[in-house]
Parts: structure tokens; C-alpha cells; sequence
């Protein structure tokens, strides 16, 4: 009985172990089924998988075009549409979609070219640079099209600067091409991904001087903008003027109805655009030499137009002048005025304008002016031309009009300096031929008489077409007012080596010039020789003196220490260590100091002590002298 007793005590003792152990080795856990703890681990190899394809997506490169320069491209599309067709170029979209592609995304894409990647910079100095960039790409754009028979006018404005942003976009597209996804500066572009980053940053603990910077460049964009908008909406009050112009009656400014027969119509369109802050009343007088052909009094708005075709008969005779006269609180404020001319004279062919090329000679200086005499009877166009010549070649000066006809009959001068002046008229070819025996520079003078003169228009343009001065003056302030923050804020590229390291690096780079006598110890060079970023540092010295017993330990760790060596040998570092003894200056060592490398700084009189050593530092201190510590390299 005792024997049972005991085989079923150690049975229940072996069940009781198993279930105490059998639950945690054996059983699942309870509640959960084999079947779902098969779906787990499926699920749990599918996350494995599609890790392992994100992390293979974070190294390819990606082949789209990028959502930031699709984005910049409808943008300039847009600015297009919005700018040239009409009605929608009377909208306030206008002023948003034009001064966004002239101040910022000019910049914008010359900083997707030329940096592509993340590293090279990020969104605070990227959004600054696009607008100080674009201040200056610009104006640049706008003198290349001053140079080109398009002149500075809206459509080659728009035209350039499209084709300027749409070909970088394409380029910096090629560039990403071969980039890492995870390293281009635009990765997962979108609005969203912008908002959260950027809300990260300034939320993050560590992103003191950064929320700083982001701050201010946002309030100094917002008050850029909200000025150029206050520009635009409000003119200065001071600026009170009023536009006077004719026009022909198809509405341009050239082939007026100057030559005409007698009795034939001629007709003008005149108008008037007040600028003035107020109603303005004006008379508009219409006279010949001798007669009032029309008087009317005008009132006008402020930014109203006033716009009148006037029809005139052409009399006999020719050098009729036709006087538009705007009088303003009974004074006269504005005149225009045009040559009228009988067409059916027997006189010679009028001209426009005229011009002279003489050989291959290029004019230093052209200027082109008109002359009256008697009246304005007899009127000349002259155009004067200065240039160099070679002696003994036979020079042909060829005289054209607006329309590059040869002009025969005109008179061509040619100055010289201590010379006789020498007179030619130019044969049915429009040209004169002579020669000069010797080096001279030549003042050609060539006119023609009978040169019909346009109508002499005084056109005061209103204060929109300044707007984008001022823009690019503000954005051109906001750039030179970043910049000094954005070089600061790189400045903590150093943090990793402490703040004691920035500071004395500012202190060498800035404070120290090269005539002042620097002394050194051991383990200063010891710091700054292991680090390369720190190797060029002393630079900024001359002369770095040592004592000779830092001299010895020098030569004794480029023995004894290969890489210490090879850095050393590279650093520009090498060529500035001097050997000073402390006889050489005829004076006692000052036992009392207790410090050779201090000694030699008095005896040659050094104001500098570079020194990581707190001791040396604070018996530098209590001699007067400076100190500049490298202090622990954080790797």
C-alpha cells in the first residue's frame, strides 16, 4: 500500500510540473487559435518582404519626372495664359501667377540644377536663395533681351523667362535621373509630406535656431509681399502726372498722316490719361501757324482715359506745323506737335533717319540729332560717328535710310583731328570713297536735308511698370538680409566639436591677423594635427614659435607614429612650425614663470598662446596674454 501511496503521489507531482511548464513551451496562448497564429506569421513575412522593398526603393533611382518641376512648368504655363490673352490679364491672378515666375522660380530651378541632392542643402536656405538668385537672373535675362531686336517688352519678357525655367527643370530632371531616391532634395514631394517636415523641424527640440531662422524668413517674405502689394494698390500720392499722346488712326506710334496732298484728309488720335489724384480739367487746343482748327475742355477722372480721333485738311505748302496744346488751370502743361508736308512738291525724297558705316569701322559713339534753321524751314538729320582707321586703305562711308536704302545726295564731313575737314556727297549709291594716308581717328558727320521728322510725343508712363524694381529691390534686400543668418546657420556643421572649438575657430578666423606672434605647445598640435578639419586652421598665422622641447616631441611622434605623420607631413601646418630657443633673444629664462612655452611668449613678445592645457591657460591670463584652446575633439 505504501508503495502506491507513493507512485501516485509522484504522478500527481509529474502532472502538476507539466502544467506548470507545458503552457509556456508547448500550449499557445490562450484565446488565440493555430490558424490565427498562422495568419500572424504570414502577415509578419509579408511586413519582412515589403520592408526589404522599401529599403530597395531607398537606393534606386527614380526614372519620373519630379512633382516640384511638373508643379514649376504648369506654373509658367499658367503665368503665360494669365499674362497674355485678354480679360484674365486684368486679373489679380496675374500679379500672383507673374511675380511668383520672376522672383522665385528662376532661382528655384538654377538651385534644382546645380543642387540635387538633400545634403547639399536644405528648404530654409533653399526657399532663400531662390528669391535672392532670382533678383539677379532676372535683370540679367532683361539686358540679354535689351541687346536683340525684341527689345525689353512683355511677350520676350515672358518668352525667356519660360524658356530659361522650362530647360533647367528638364535639366535637373536628367541630373535626378542618376541620384538616389532617398537623396534627392525633392524625395516624396507633395504639400502634405512639406507640412509635416517642416512642422517637424520646428517642433523639435534640437531645432532651437532653426524654428529662429524659419521664423524670421517667413515674417521677412510675408512683409516682401505685403509691400509689393501695398506698392501696387496704392501710388503714392505725389506722383501726379498726365499722359499726352497722338497716335495714327490705326493706333500706333509711327506713319503719321504727314505727307499728304491738298485737300486731303489726315486723321490723328489723340489721347489723354490723367494721373493727377483728382478730377482734372484741362483744354486741348489744335492750331496750325495761323488758325485754331479745334478748342475742347476736357474733364477727366483720376486713371480715366480720354480718347478723341481728330480729322484735319492738309493746305498748300509744305513744314506746316500741326501744335496739340493741353492747358491745365489755364497754363500750358503739355504740347505735341507734327510736320505736315505737301506730298505733290517737287522736292527730295524725305527720310525718317539715316545712317553711316564706313568700311568695317565700328562706332565708339552714335548719336543722332535733329537741327532747325529758319524756323524749321530747312531741317537736317545729322548722326555723328567716331572711329579708328588704318592708313593707306580706301575707306568707303555708305549712307542708308530707316528702311537700309542707300540715301544719294546726302553730305558726309570727315573731322581730324589737326586737320582740314574734307566735305563729300554721296554718288547715286549712297556712298563716298577716300583714303588716309596715315593713322587718324575720324569723326564722320553725314545729313540730309528735307529728313521728315515724326511727331515729337511726350509719353509719361504710369507707375506700373516700376513694380517690378521695386519687387526685385525688396527681394534683392530680403537676400542680403538672409544671408548673413544662412552663413551663420551653416556654422553649426561644427557643433560636433563644441562650442569652446567654434568659437576659437571664429576667434583665428576672424579676430587674429598674420603679424601678430603666435606661441604653441605640444598638445595643441597634438588636437589640431590629428583632426583634417581643423589641419589648415593656423592658416591665418605665419609664424607658429615653439619651444625646442615641443619641437622634439613633434619630430619624436612623426617617428614613432605613422598616420600622426602623414598628417602632419600634408598639413599646410608643417611649413609654419619655428624653432625659437629661449637664448636666441639674448634674454634669462623667468624661472619665476614656471613655463617655458609662457617664457617664450614674453621674450618674443607673443600676444597669443595657443594652449589646451587649463594651467599654462591661467598663468597665460595672469601675464596678460591671450588664449585660444581647441579643447576634446567629439568625433
Amino acid at each position: 500500500m505504501a508503495g502506491e501511496e507513493r507512485d501516485g503521489t509522484l504522478n500527481k507531482l509529474l502532472k502538476k510540473l507539466t502544467e506548470l511548464f507545458a503552457p509556456k513551451t508547448r500550449k499557445e496562448k490562450p484565446g488565440i487559435s493555430t490558424g490565427e497564429i498562422k495568419e500572424h506569421k504570414e502577415e509578419e513575412e509579408k511586413e519582412k518582404i515589403d520592408l526589404s522593398e522599401r529599403e530597395k526603393s531607398t537606393t534606386a533611382v527614380l526614372t519620373g519626372f519630379p512633382y516640384d518641376l511638373k508643379l514649376v512648368i504648369l506654373w509658367v504655363i499658367l503665368t503665360a495664359i494669365f499674362t497674355l490673352f485678354p480679360f484674365l490679364n486684368e486679373t489679380f491672378l496675374r500679379i500672383i501667377f507673374a511675380w511668383t515666375m520672376v522672383l522665385f522660380l528662376p532661382g528655384y530651378v538654377l538651385m534644382a540644377f546645380l543642387f540635387t541632392q538633400k545634403k547639399d542643402l536644405d528648404l530654409i536656405e533653399r526657399i532663400a536663395l531662390s528669391f535672392g538668385l532670382s533678383a539677379a537672373i532676372t535683370p540679367v535675362l532683361g539686358l540679354i533681351l535689351n541687346f536683340t531686336p525684341f527689345g525689353i517688352r512683355l511677350l520676350p519678357i515672358v518668352v525667356i523667362l519660360s524658356i530659361f525655367i522650362i530647360l533647367l527643370s528638364f535639366l535637373a530632371h536628367i541630373k535626378l535621373k542618376n541620384i538616389p531616391m532617398h537623396a534627392k532634395y525633392n524625395e516624396n514631394f507633395n504639400f502634405r509630406n512639406i507640412y509635416l517636415h517642416t512642422l517637424g523641424n520646428i517642433k523639435s527640440p534640437e531645432a532651437g535656431p532653426d524654428r529662429i531662422l524659419f521664423i524670421i524668413m517667413i515674417l521677412s517674405v510675408v512683409f516682401c509681399i505685403f509691400t509689393l502689394i501695398f506698392v501696387i494698390t496704392v501710388p503714392k500720392q505725389g506722383e501726379r502726372f498726365t499722359e499726352f499722346y497722338i497716335l495714327n488712326k490705326d493706333g500706333n506710334a509711327n506713319w503719321y498722316p504727314t505727307n499728304l496732298s491738298v485737300g486731303e484728309e489726315g486723321i490723328v488720335n489723340i489721347n489723354i490719361v490723367s494721373h493727377e489724384h483728382e478730377i482734372s480739367e484741362y483744354n486741348l487746343l489744335i492750331q496750325t501757324d495761323n488758325e485754331t482748327l479745334n478748342e475742347e475742355k476736357i474733364s477727366i477722372n483720376h486713371n480715366e482715359t480720354w480718347r478723341r480721333n481728330f480729322t484735319f485738311i492738309a493746305g498748300k505748302g509744305s513744314n506746316k506745323k500741326l501744335k496739340f496744346l493741353l492747358y491745365k488751370d489755364n497754363e500750358l502743361y503739355r504740347n505735341l506737335h507734327l510736320w505736315i508736308n505737301d506730298k505733290d512738291e517737287e522736292v527730295d525724297k524725305t527720310y525718317w533717319s539715316i545712317n553711316v558705316v564706313c568700311g568695317n569701322g565700328i562706332c565708339e559713339e552714335n548719336e543722332t540729332y535733329e537741327t532747325c534753321k529758319d524756323d524749321c524751314k530747312k531741317r537736317e538729320l545729322i548722326i555723328n560717328c567716331t572711329m579708328n582707321v588704318r592708313p593707306g586703305k580706301t575707306i568707303t562711308c555708305t549712307v542708308t535710310d530707316e528702311k537700309d536704302e542707300k540715301v544719294p545726295g546726302a553730305t558726309v564731313l570727315i573731322n581730324i583731328h589737326d586737320k582740314t575737314p574734307m566735305t563729300f556727297t554721296t554718288d547715286k549709291s549712297g556712298e563716298v570713297n577716300f583714303i588716309i594716308d596715315y593713322p587718324a581717328t575720324l569723326m564722320v558727320t553725314a545729313n540730309k536735308k528735307n529728313y521728315e521728322d515724326s511727331a515729337k510725343v511726350n509719353v509719361f508712363v504710369s507707375g506700373e511698370d516700376s513694380w517690378l524694381w521695386y519687387a526685385l529691390s525688396l527681394i534683392l534686400i530680403l537676400f542680403l538680409f538672409l544671408l548673413p543668418i544662412l552663413i551663420i546657420r551653416r556654422r553649426k556643421e561644427i557643433k560636433k566639436i563644441g562650442f569652446a572649438i567654434a568659437r576659437d575657430i571664429f576667434y583665428c578666423t576672424f579676430l587674429y591677423d598674420k603679424k601678430r606672434k603666435v606661441v604653441a605647445d605640444i598638445g595643441f598640435l597634438s588636437e589640431i594635427l590629428m583632426n583634417r578639419k581643423l589641419s589648415t586652421l593656423l592658416d591665418k598665422f605665419n609664424k607658429i614659435y615653439v619651444t625646442p622641447a615641443t619641437y622634439m616631441k613633434i619630430m619624436q611622434k612623426i617617428n614613432e607614429d605613422l598616420v600622426y605623420s602623414k598628417v602632419m607631413k600634408d598639413a599646410s601646418l608643417w611649413t609654419q612650425i619655428e624653432k625659437i630657443e629661449l637664448t636666441d633673444f639674448g634674454k634669462e629664462y623667468p624661472a619665476e614663470i614656471g613655463d617655458e612655452t609662457i617664457a617664450l611668449a614674453i621674450q618674443i613678445d607673443a600676444k597669443i598662446v595657443l594652449t589646451i592645457d587649463p594651467v599654462r591657460q591661467k598663468i597665460a591670463e595672469e601675464h596678460g596674454l591671450e588664449t585660444v584652446g581647441i579643447g576634446k575633439i567629439i568625433n
